[in-house]
């Protein structure tokens, strides 16, 4: 892909395509266009793609209908996100839409292929190159060439020698390289790091949520050993020992914890339902579940035990005397 005011160029991708290892390249245009279908109006993705190594560079089986070919001009195929949520018809082969006012015939919906840091096809409509070149009045250069490596070949070494090439063909160096290339080893080392990097995040929210929580339980306790000072006097008056007291404030904490840990739970669960409307993956196991609420009772009793031991330790006859 082309990175700043650098264009990758139809002729670098002609060279390119020569490479050992280079079983298909795709030169596309991207960019966003008005699209119109009944009585929706709206700016989506739009990628001129070269119909000959669409269905290889693709790499999304079809729904329906089938590929963009050699022959099409005004013929679309549509990401499966498009079809089914964007216009919300899976049925809409062989019916028209208008990119930037001009009529294509829709005649293929592609497969869901997720989301990822290389793009996704979910979310684009795709069109012959050469339309495209009209459409976005980009007739020299590409926005970004679509590399599939050849069986027998490693991605790696392939994208090493595309490197090398159009280091070449761009006059720069490796430290002065206007392009960048993506495999599917940089998007998992670039998966990883954001995964590493929100995880210590989230411990660290997790962290502040737990020590607040817990400062909550403990001051809710302390109150209520306040309130309940008469009452405790009552039960040491009538022989309860110090560790009765304890253990009936412990278990308040420890109730406390649980709901405050079922309202977390069940706030999580919204938070998943919401999420999957955005193909954003929030998966809420029983395990989890019951790792929250043991959690919860658990910070809640820790911090109920300063508060409880208070509670054991007031003297029967000052707490009989308490207003």
């Amino acid at each position: 892909t082309r990175k700043g005011q650098t264009k990758l160029t139809f002729r670098e991708a002609d060279e390119l395509r020569s490479l050992p290892g280079v079983s298909s390249l795709d030169a596309r245009i991207e960019g966003r266009a008005s699209v119109s279908y009944i009585d929706k109006n709206l700016s989506l993705s739009v990628i001129g793609t070269e119909p000959a190594s669409f269905s290889e560079s693709v790499g999304v089986g079809l729904v329906d209908g089938r590929y963009l070919s050699t022959s099409d001009l005004y013929s679309a195929v549509l990401g499966f996100n498009v079809a089914n949520s964007t216009f919300n018809d899976l049925d809409i082969i062989n019916k028209q839409i208008k990119i930037k006012g001009i009529a294509f015939r829709v005649v293929g919906i592609l497969q869901q292929s997720g989301s990822s840091f290389g793009g996704s096809s979910d979310d684009a409509i795709f069109i012959p190159q050469r339309t495209a070149k009209t459409l976005f009045n980009q007739t020299s250069a590409a926005s970004q060439f679509a590399v599939v490596a050849a069986q027998d070949y490693d991605i790696e070494e392939v994208a090493a020698e595309l490197e090398n090439a159009l280091i070449d063909l761009h006059g720069v160096t490796k430290e002065t390289e206007n392009f960048q290339i993506i495999t599917a080893a940089t998007l998992a080392s670039a998966v990883s790091s954001i995964t590493d990097t929100l995880s210590l995040f989230l411990g660290g929210i997790a962290s502040i949520s737990l020590l607040v929580g817990a400062i909550g339980v403990a001051n809710t306790m302390f109150m209520s050993v306040l309130e309940q000072t008469k009452e405790i006097g009552v039960l040491k008056s009538l022989g309860a020992k110090n560790s009765d007291i304890i253990s009936l404030f412990l278990l308040e904490a420890g109730i406390i914890g649980f709901v405050g840990g079922f309202l977390g739970v069940l706030l999580s669960f919204v938070v998943s339902t919401i999420l999957s409307y955005f193909s954003v993956p929030m998966l809420v196991t029983l395990e989890l579940v019951l790792v929250g609420l043991v959690t919860s009772v658990v910070i809640g009793v820790v911090a109920g035990l300063a508060p409880a031991r208070n509670a054991a330790h007031i003297p029967p006859v000052e707490a009989l005397r308490y207003e």
